[in-house]
């Protein structure tokens, strides 16, 4: 009894909710507690003793009051359960749920100046994984060579107005901390793209396309053109106890140089997702190892069957 006081007098003390969940983490497996702890995503705590999970609800009693009634919660709020046993429940496969929401349910930028968020309903097209906009894949089953073009013009940020919105709160933390800190951030932001998404879209897709002597580059001259337009970036997260993958949103078009109006084939990507490492360039040009992964999966299986 007399450590489960002073962890809670501890708890009181430290509001940083990272330093929480770091110290209960480390702390609750050499602790006997009686009591279930639900808690939140908002770094709150709940003494309880659970009763049921459902796939919507966490039913509960408080535990101070156990004759009184069975509440709910709903699973996503909750980041974890320790129970009374010393095991712990956590639901991060939730968290990264939310995080391809945010991207599969978000429509385009229309011009009404209104953010992306995870709570959108956005255009239904934008849950698919591939939907084609025009042409065919079969128009490009005899092309080996290409000239790979990037555009990120307007892409978007989940949550944030613009681009612009999203560098500037970003930057602004950061020099609170370290002063020089937000310029990094943003010359990285930008900087990532040619260090890190671009080379690895053009070599994970020339990895898997070798085997069909198709081959992906920059600035060769080729005659057909994939242009890889950005639509949306989610950048991710990861903070040591909690973490987000990163995901993006592209259309891309194939074009012969020589008839740039007509396009073989625009299609759609939705939920080329990345993985959740510290670096967020890293994560976000797993995206696109992931986007080009699909792309050659779909030349494959559409294009040359």
């Amino acid at each position: 009894m007399a450590q489960q006081v002073l962890i809670q007098y501890i708890m009181n003390i430290i509001k940083n909710t990272m330093v929480r969940f770091i110290i209960i983490f480390f702390w609750i497996p050499f602790i006997s507690f009686s009591q279930d702890i639900l808690i939140k995503k908002n770094g709150d705590e709940i003494s309880s003793k659970v009763i049921e999970i459902t796939d919507e609800y966490i039913k509960y009693k408080t535990f101070d009051f156990q004759d009184g009634p069975i509440r709910n919660i709903k699973v996503t709020e909750v980041f974890m359960i320790l129970y009374g046993n010393g095991k712990r429940e956590k639901f991060s496969s939730l968290e990264n749920e939310i995080s391809l929401n945010k991207i599969s349910e978000a429509p385009l930028n229309n011009g009404s100046n209104k953010s992306i968020s995870s709570n959108n309903v956005g255009n239904s097209s934008f849950s698919k994984r591939l939907e084609v906009l025009e042409g065919d894949f079969k128009n490009i089953n005899n092309i080996k060579n290409y000239d790979v073009v990037f555009d990120y013009s307007n892409v978007m940020i989940p949550d944030f107005d613009s681009e612009e919105a999203f560098l500037k709160d970003k930057m602004s933390k950061r020099e609170e901390k370290h002063i020089g800190a937000g310029e990094v951030f943003k010359r990285n932001w930008f900087n990532d793209r040619k260090t890190k998404y671009e080379p690895e879209f053009i070599r994970s897709f020339n990895k898997y396309a070798r085997k069909k002597g198709i081959k992906i580059s920059e600035n060769t001259g080729a005659r057909y053109i994939i242009n890889i337009h950005t639509l949306i970036i989610y950048p991710g997260y990861n903070v040591g106890v909690w973490d987000s993958p990163s995901a993006i949103k592209a259309e891309i078009s194939i074009y012969d140089i020589k008839n740039p109006n007509v396009l073989l084939l625009k299609a759609l990507y939705g939920k080329s997702t990345g993985n959740s490492v510290y670096n967020a360039g890293d994560r976000i040009a797993h995206c696109y190892n992931s986007l080009a992964a699909w792309l050659y999966w779909d030349i494959k299986k559409r294009a040359l069957k």
